[in-house]
C-alpha cells in the first residue's frame, strides 16, 4: 500500500511548483539515507558527455524506492557506500560520473572535463579530488592520479577545511577509519 507525503509548492514567477530536489533531499533526511543524483546526472553536468538523463534516477544507501511527485517519477536505487562517500561535492560528483562510466571510459571523460575547464581545476577542487582518491575503486584511482600534478601530498597537508570533510565522510560512509587516514595513508 502507497504512503502519502505531503509537500507544499514553490511559488515561481510561472505559478506554484514542486521542487523535486528539494522534496528528494527532505525525504532522504526524513528516512536518514545518503542520497545523490546518478552518475549520469553528474556526467552531464561536468561536461563529460552531451546526453542528458531522460527519467530522475538518485542513488541512496537505502532501499530501492519508486516515488510519484504528480505524475514525475523519481527512482531511487541502492548504491555502494564508495559512490555515496561525498555525495554532494565536486570530487562525490566526479566519482559519481566516473562510475556510471566505467572503467574503459573514464580517461576519456577526465579528459572531456579538463577541456571543458580549460586545464583550469582550482587548488581546492583538485585537493578534495586527491582526498577522495582513498574512497575509489583502482580501476578509478590511476586516472584520477595521472589527472592530478605529480607530486606526493601527505594528507596533513591538505587544506583544513578539506581533511575535515574528508573525515566526516569517511566516519559517515563506515569505509576508511578516520585514524588510518589522519596516520598513514598518503594521498595523491
Amino acid at each position: 500500500m502507497p504512503r502519502r507525503v505531503h509537500a507544499r509548492p514553490v511559488e515561481t514567477r510561472f505559478g506554484p511548483c514542486l521542487s523535486v530536489d528539494r522534496a528528494v533531499e527532505a525525504l532522504a533526511e526524513m528516512w536518514g539515507v545518503a542520497v545523490a543524483p546518478s552518475g549520469g546526472w553528474c556526467a552531464n553536468r561536468l561536461g563529460m558527455i552531451a546526453q542528458a538523463p531522460i527519467c530522475r534516477v538518485y542513488l541512496t544507501s537505502g532501499p530501492d524506492r519508486r516515488l510519484c511527485f504528480n505524475r514525475q517519477e523519481v527512482q531511487w536505487r541502492r548504491a555502494p557506500r564508495w559512490q555515496l562517500v561525498a555525495p554532494k561535492g565536486f570530487a562525490g560528483a566526479v566519482i559519481l560520473a566516473l562510475a556510471w562510466l566505467g572503467p574503459l571510459e573514464a580517461e576519456d571523460g577526465l579528459a572531456a572535463l579538463e577541456r571543458r575547464l580549460d586545464g583550469k581545476l582550482p587548488a581546492e577542487r583538485k585537493a578534495e579530488l586527491a582526498a577522495a582518491r582513498a574512497f575509489m575503486p583502482s580501476w578509478m584511482t590511476g586516472p584520477v592520479g595521472r589527472s592530478l600534478p605529480a607530486r606526493d601530498t601527505p594528507f596533513q597537508s591538505l587544506p583544513t577545511e578539506v581533511r575535515r570533510r574528508t573525515l566526516e565522510r569517511a566516519e559517515s560512509a563506515g569505509g576508511v577509519l578516520p585514524h588510518l587516514l589522519e596516520k598513514d595513508i598518503w594521498i595523491v
